[in-house]
């Protein structure tokens, strides 16, 4: 392979310019915290909500639901959500490709806007509770093309030195909708009469904001010059990004990624096509589906469903149990910020592969005194402190991988299929596990949570040997060191990427 002497591109050295941080703004609270608030804003008030099922079958019908459809209809309201998803992950996955990723994010408010109309016109005033179903399956596909192209543009207009920081503003955005779900939940509309508001009225406004601020910002120049071949407007996005006119190395290197690449077209069906794949896609894709499957069997759903009766069995009130969660909240908020810029300083592999070990660890902790709980009753407060500590390092590693890693490990060609791949796979897991966690709790009881710290030690055990250093490198040396590891050519199994880097170095000046 031909190498260009030159040395590598000088936004290792880049800020944070206005223009990058306004857009990574609009795109954290107009499209990723509705994410967050499609899926905390549902619990507090089921028990209106299935009161308002029951009415709209009398008044239209003339019969009474029972408790069994009752409960069938709520399981698919909640679980509705992860289909639709995992609907609109794929979805994502070819517009952001098809039409661009910033024009894909704006498109996606129509989902949202239309669920919000269909929760307050159609649900409450037409009375028909069918409609709630419809719309939080049209929530679903909102939260699905949001995950999937927000941290892909995302990615592709960051500084690589920024590039964690930035990223993590997908969950950032995340922990926001679901603070001021718990918010407005808990302390604003928590009358029987108000839950349509409170499910319909933030999401509209989030989507207002996305449409009156993303327009503002460019398209992904990386986009704009390897998918569409058009390098005078990629060269006026990634100016206005970069707010300097000094922006050839970047240019220089994207080309150099797309020669490494050879890329053509990449579906998610060609990915896993062993006719059409190939060996340097092995690898990151096994990471990719390794850690889309496992996050949502890490133990944090589990906690947040089990939290709220820990609190009330430690005598706290409702209100205090309220409180607390809002600060369980605030919790995941503040650490999932420290994350990118921990990745950015330290790298990812030491900050996320400690946070996977000390959360295998307070994991089975938690299940000790779980279990103790019964024995001794001050046995609760400590579980409280585990959890506490638990939402504060998943933020740090398992929660946050497979928004910073997994994008980095691909170049331009397959990285929008891999990424609808991994979210796909995260979005079927939380179904499932939704599905399972109330039979795993009532025939195991506290060992469940031993169930998924063995997920998570697995998911250490697989990172340490498997993940490599992404921090600081740019996509091509990505590119380059899983060719030249499928070809057997170094570096060693756990070394990083840098290390390409040096050795490409030392080949071009020979």
């Amino acid at each position: 392979m031909e190498i260009v002497k030159k040395t590598w591109p000088s936004d290792a050295e880049r800020g944070c310019t206005t223009r990058l941080l306004l857009t990574v703004i609009s795109v954290a609270v107009g499209s990723c915290a509705q994410v967050g608030f499609h899926c905390g804003v549902i619990s507090a008030p089921s028990q209106v909500i299935q009161k308002f099922y029951n009415s709209s079958q009398i008044d239209r019908r003339g019969t009474i639901l029972t408790e069994s459809t009752t409960r069938l209809l709520w399981a698919v309201t909640v679980s509705i959500l992860c289909l639709g998803a995992a609907v609109g992950s794929i979805l994502g996955g070819y517009a952001g490709d098809l039409i661009g990723r910033k024009r894909t994010l704006l498109a996606n408010n129509v989902f949202s806007i239309l669920a919000a109309l269909l929760v307050v016109v159609f649900a409450q005033y037409l009375n028909v509770y069918e409609t709630v179903i419809v719309a939080r399956f049209l929530a679903g596909i909102n939260s699905g093309v949001s995950f999937t192209v927000a941290g892909l543009y995302l990615a592709e207009i960051s500084p690589i030195n920024l590039r964690g920081t930035l990223l993590v503003a997908v969950s950032i955005g995340n922990n926001v909708g679901l603070i001021i779900s718990l918010v407005l939940s808990f302390y604003v509309f928590n009358h029987d009469y108000d839950w349509d508001i409170l499910i319909g009225l933030t999401p509209f406004l989030l989507s207002l904001f996305a449409l009156i601020t993303l327009p503002f910002s460019p398209e992904s120049p990386r986009w704009l010059l390897l998918e569409k071949k058009d390098e005078r407007n990629a060269r006026e996005a990634l100016t206005i990004f970069r707010e300097d006119a000094n922006i050839d190395d970047e240019i220089e290197e994207m080309y150099r990624e797309a020669k490494l690449e050879e890329k053509c077209k990449v579906g998610v069906f060609h990915l896993f096509n062993p006719r059409n794949g190939r060996p340097e896609w092995r690898l990151p894709l096994a990471i990719c589906v390794f850690f889309g499957a496992a996050n949502s069997f890490s133990g944090m759903n589990m906690l947040w469903f089990y939290s709220s009766s820990l609190l009330a069995s430690a005598g706290l009130s409702r209100n205090q149990i309220s409180l607390s969660m809002v600060l369980f909240g605030v919790d995941a908020l503040i650490t999932s910020a420290l994350c990118g810029r921990l990745c950015d300083r330290f790298g990812r592999r030491p900050v996320m592969l400690s946070s996977f070990v000390i959360c295998t660890v307070l994991l089975a902790s938690f299940c000790a005194t779980a279990i103790l709980e019964e024995k001794f009753p001050w046995m609760t407060w400590i579980s409280i402190a585990i959890i506490f500590l638990f939402i504060m390092f998943w933020n740090f590693g398992p929660g946050p991988v497979i928004f910073i890693v997994c994008p980095e490990l691909w170049a331009q060609g397959p990285r929008q299929a891999s990424h609808s791949i991994t979210l796909q796979l995260f979005w079927w897991g939380m179904f499932v596990c939704g599905q399972i966690l109330p039979f795993l709790q009532k025939a195991i009881g506290a060992y469940t949570f031993a169930f998924f710290a063995s997920v998570l030690f697995v998911s250490s055990i697989f990172f340490y040997f498997y993940v490599p250093e992404t921090n600081n490198v740019t996509f091509g040396e990505t590119t380059e060191y899983f060719r030249r590891r499928s070809l057997g050519l170094g570096p060693e199994d756990n070394e990083d990427v840098t290390k390409v880097r040096l050795s490409l170095l030392k080949t071009s000046q020979v």
